[in-house]
């Protein structure tokens, strides 16, 4: 990628939280930037995870422990396929307003407890959303490992998945290739819902899965699902 820093720094976590603030489920969104508020953008599979409350991730306070941003209900939108409705929907798409004008942080945690590294997060503006093209290259970062610091718990891994090649559009999915062999399912979890996103750093889609004998992996068709974010601005 052009710049490892806009992949670093791409993707907000999403925690969901139990009844004692504790996350018990992982996914992953990006902010996008309006004039009048800002929204965050993931997948419907996330947001449909009924384990408890969506609460973003914003910054681990010394001595205080991770602070949240809980969110409020999610529009979502998807398309079932008619033939065989079991399988998994081609639209995955949800959204929904979140504080203006916060900043979510981007940290290195080093043991016990030393902040090592403090970024702000990227916010993307809907003109940043564009279709793939295959003489680009694509990537997209998620947390995956979690320890516990001060007895809280916090995202404590960021995983770097680079150099990916867009294949082909089907539908309402983009599909992209990995520069390996797919490594397991396990290797991309807390990703879903995390921005892919070209070296210019625009976004393209939203990761949803992937399939380990074809070795693709597969995101939201964003350029046209947003089409029903802009119906849903104009009836607030």
């Amino acid at each position: 990628m052009k710049n490892i820093n806009d992949v670093q720094l791409s993707s907000v976590p999403l925690h969901c939280l139990d009844n004692e603030n504790q996350p018990v489920s992982f996914g992953s969104g990006c902010i996008i930037e309006m004039p009048d508020c800002d929204y965050l953008f993931t997948v419907f599979h996330v947001a449909i995870n009924k384990c408890g409350r969506w609460a973003i991730a914003r910054e681990y306070i010394k001595g205080k422990g991770l602070e949240y941003v809980l969110l409020g209900q999610f529009t979502c939108q998807r398309i079932i396929n008619i033939i065989k409705p079991e399988k998994t929907f081609d639209l995955e798409f949800a959204f929904t307003k979140i504080p203006f004008k916060k900043d979510y942080v981007y940290q290195e945690i080093n043991p016990p407890n030393n902040i090592s590294i403090s970024k702000v997060r990227n916010k993307y503006k809907l003109q940043q959303i564009k279709l793939p093209d295959i003489k680009n290259i694509y990537g997209f970062s998620g947390h995956t490992d979690h320890i516990i610091v001060e007895n809280f718990a916090i995202t404590s891994k960021l995983m770097y998945h680079l150099d990916y090649k867009f294949l082909e559009t089907r539908e309402w999915l983009h599909v992209f290739k990995p520069p390996i062999n797919h490594p397991g399912h396990i290797y991309y979890k807390g990703c879903s819902g995390a921005p892919i996103i070209d070296k210019n750093n625009n976004i393209v889609s939203l990761l949803i899965c992937g399939d380990i004998e074809r070795n693709e992996i597969y995101g939201v068709n964003l350029y046209k699902a947003i089409t029903g974010f802009y119906i849903e601005r104009e009836n607030l």
